[in-house]
Order: structure tokens, then sequence, then C-alpha cells
């Protein structure tokens, strides 16, 4: 690094964040505020190593000269390596941020189907209007559970859907499930593995869990009370 820069607080004001990402209770999410607390120290650091001293360059000494055309080889080497490096933080999780067309479609039907004081099911809350009319419904996540209830609902989704929906009074219950949901849990770990997959399965053909609206991507179950008519 150049003596001005080792002059400077800089390199200290790059580290300083560091210690935050293991002394703290936060969580995961507190790597992402070190990396911001210390891009700016970070990414000046960078330039000035990439870039020539305006001083030497405006005197053209000889001996800086390969020192000069390696820092410009450099720099676009490094452009194109960040901008996919862009591209893949960007796009990365896509198939999780997007909503088709269907998904929205299904989504506000349950949003405008769903009597108030309703009880709403999901793999999680990745679809479109999770949180529509929030004060009139209730919601449970399935990655929120706990991990035993998450386990069991792998291993008898029936069963433990009906553990889980049944506290409270006789209210209308809706599971949604989506392909967004699907990619999310999928990518997070967040239930266990072949989970959705064996919930689809096991709710197939149902007559207490009918299906009351489908489209290309979601699927939107109702949960019957026990011994309601066209139940088992």
């Amino acid at each position: 690094m150049r003596p001005s820069l080792r002059r400077t607080a800089l390199p200290l004001l790059a580290i300083a964040p560091l210690p935050w990402a293991v002394a703290n209770s936060y969580g995961g999410e507190m790597i992402f505020r070190v990396y911001l607390f210390a891009l700016p120290a970070t990414a000046f650091g960078a330039a000035a190593l990439l870039l020539p001293p305006l001083l030497a360059t405006a005197h053209g000494h000889g001996l800086r000269r390969p020192l000069r055309r390696l820092r410009a080889a450099a720099v676009p080497v490094v452009v194109v390596t960040l901008f996919a490096a862009l591209s893949l933080a960007y796009f990365g999780k896509e198939n999780v941020n997007y909503f088709t067309p269907s998904e929205t479609a299904a989504a506000k039907w349950l949003a405008g189907h769903a009597p108030e004081g309703s009880l709403i099911v999901g793999a999680s809350d990745n679809f479109p209007y999770a949180y529509a009319d929030y004060p009139y419904h209730d919601r449970i996540w399935l990655p929120e559970a706990a991990p035993e209830d998450q386990r069991q609902v792998n291993r008898d989704p029936v069963s433990e859907l009906r553990v889980l929906t049944g506290a409270g009074p006789p209210r209308p219950v809706y599971l949604i499930l989506n392909r967004a949901q699907e990619a999310q849990v999928l990518a997070t770990g967040a239930l266990p593995p072949g989970t959705l997959a064996h919930i689809k399965h096991a709710l197939a053909h149902r007559r207490d869990i009918p299906v009351v609206h489908r489209t290309a991507d979601t699927v939107v179950h109702r949960i019957l009370p026990e011994g309601a008519p066209g139940g088992r």
C-alpha cells in the first residue's frame, strides 16, 4: 500500500467492523452490516492501488512505466470480475424473489376469498399478498414451527397440519403452496429436504383437505374440520 495511505486511518476503517461479525448475537444479518461499514474504506483503498498516482503520471517517470502498464491492464480485469460477481449476487436469488403471474393470481384469489378470521398456512411467507389484511387473519409459516414439528410435517403431513391448525376456535383454514416457497426453502434449508414434495403427495387425494384453487405454480387447499362433510 502507498505510504500516503499507510499514514491514514483508512486500513483501520476497513478492518474495524470485522470483530462485530463474531462479537454479537444479532444473527447472520450482521455479516451484511460488517460488509457495508467496511465497504467505503475498502473500495477507496482498492481504487488507490489500481489507479496511478497523479503526480507520477504528470511527470511520466520511466521507472514507474511498467507499474502503470500493470495497473492499466488490471483495471478492466477487476471491473469485469466485479461485474460478474455483482450479477451473481443480484440475480442469484431470482428464482426465490420472482413471482410468476399464476402465483400472483392464486395469492390474490386467496386474499380475496379467505374470510376475516381465517388461518393462512404456508411453507413460508414467500408468496404475494402474504400479509394482506394483516390484522384480520392469523398465519402459520412452517419454517417458524418447532424443529420437531417440522420433522413431523415431513413424516406425517396430514396429522401434523391438524395439530398445528387445531388450536383456537373453529375457523376457515387455508394452506397455500407455490413455486417460490419451494425455491426458498430449498435455497435456505428452512425445511427438511423433500418436505414440500411430501406434503403435496400426501394431500393430493384427501377429501378432507380439498384443493379449492389451483394455477400452474400454486395450489391452495382448504383444511376442513375433522368430521366435516366430505372428510375421512
